[in-house]
C-alpha cells in the first residue's frame, strides 16, 4: 500500500486521524484519490463520526456531501455518532481544514429521489445488508458519471451481504483487505489498474 509521510505531517491530517472511527485506516487513500480524481461532486453516504467525509472534503476539491438518517433499529449508537460527526466537522471547518461540507440528514433513498448532480466519487456505508445497499446503488447508480469510483465499506465484515453485492457489481474492482474491507468498483479498468499499481495490489 502506497505511504504519503508528507501527507501524514500536515496538521489537517493529523487531526483527521485523530478521528476514533470504524473507518480507521482508509483516509490517506481518500485523501490521495480525491487529489488524483479532482472531483466535482463526492456523495458519502453513511458519515459515521464524519471520518470518511472529512477526509473527502480534504483539499477542498469540488464539493462533499455527507449523508445520513438516524433509523430506528440503531437510534442511540447513530445519534452518538451523528454527534460526534457534527463536532469533528465543526471543528474541521474553524480550523479551515475543510470548507467545501455539506450535510444532509434524511434518508439516502428519499434523497436521492430530489438529487441532480452528476457524481465522481460515490462512498456507500450506511448498511449491512445485501438488499438494502443494492437499493441505496440503483437509486444513486443515474447520477454516477461513466469513470466514476465506487467505495464501499464493510465488505470483509459482511461478506455474505456487503460482500456478495460487491462480488456482484459487473465492474474492475479492487478492495482493501485490512480493516472492515474497503472495496472499490469503477468503469474505468486503466484507473483501477493505476490505482492497483499505486497503492500496490
Amino acid at each position: 500500500m502506497a505511504r504519503d509521510n508528507k501527507l501524514r505531517s500536515t496538521p489537517a491530517v493529523q487531526f483527521i486521524q485523530s478521528i476514533s472511527s470504524s473507518w480507521k485506516g482508509y483516509e490517506l487513500f481518500a485523501i490521495w484519490i480525491v487529489k488524483k480524481l479532482k472531483p466535482k461532486v463526492t456523495v458519502d453516504l453513511g458519515f459515521d463520526m464524519g471520518l470518511s467525509t472529512i477526509s473527502f472534503a480534504h483539499g477542498n476539491c469540488g464539493h462533499t456531501f455527507g449523508i445520513d438518517w438516524l433509523t430506528d433499529a440503531n437510534f442511540s449508537r447513530k445519534r452518538m455518532a451523528m454527534e460526534s460527526a457534527f463536532h469533528n466537522i465543526l471543528n474541521a471547518i474553524r480550523l479551515k481544514y475543510v470548507k467545501n461540507l455539506h450535510l444532509i440528514i434524511g434518508p439516502p433513498t428519499e434523497i436521492s429521489n430530489k438529487w441532480n448532480k452528476e457524481i465522481d466519487l460515490l462512498h456507500i456505508d450506511c448498511t449491512q445488508h445485501y438488499e438494502d445497499i443494492q437499493k441505496q446503488y440503483e437509486h444513486w447508480k443515474p447520477f454516477l458519471k461513466k469513470d466514476s469510483i465506487i467505495l464501499i465499506h464493510d465488505v470483509a465484515s459482511f461478506p455474505s451481504e456487503i460482500g456478495r453485492f460487491f462480488d456482484e457489481l459487473p465492474l474492475s474492482k479492487l478492495l482493501f483487505t485490512h480493516g472492515k474491507g474497503l472495496g472499490l468498483a469503477t468503469g474505468n479498468p486503466s484507473l483501477c489498474r493505476e490505482i492497483a499499481e499505486e497503492w500496490r495490489f
